[in-house]
């Protein structure tokens, strides 16, 4: 076994390359839309039986 001299593990792939980094950015980017659109239905709805 060489304890000497031993072998650094390889670099951590960058940002652009990492698909559990684009994975979680894109399942927040689809939480905010949907959360977006939920509260302006929810308004709209709302709005429309106050209203209407």
């Amino acid at each position: 076994m060489n304890t000497v001299n031993p072998k650094p593990p390889p670099p951590p792939p960058s940002d652009e390359e990492n698909p559990a980094l684009s994975d979680a950015f894109k399942t927040f980017r689809y939480t905010v839309l949907g959360v977006i659109g939920f509260a302006a239905a929810s308004a709209a709805i709302i709005a429309l039986t106050r209203w209407g």
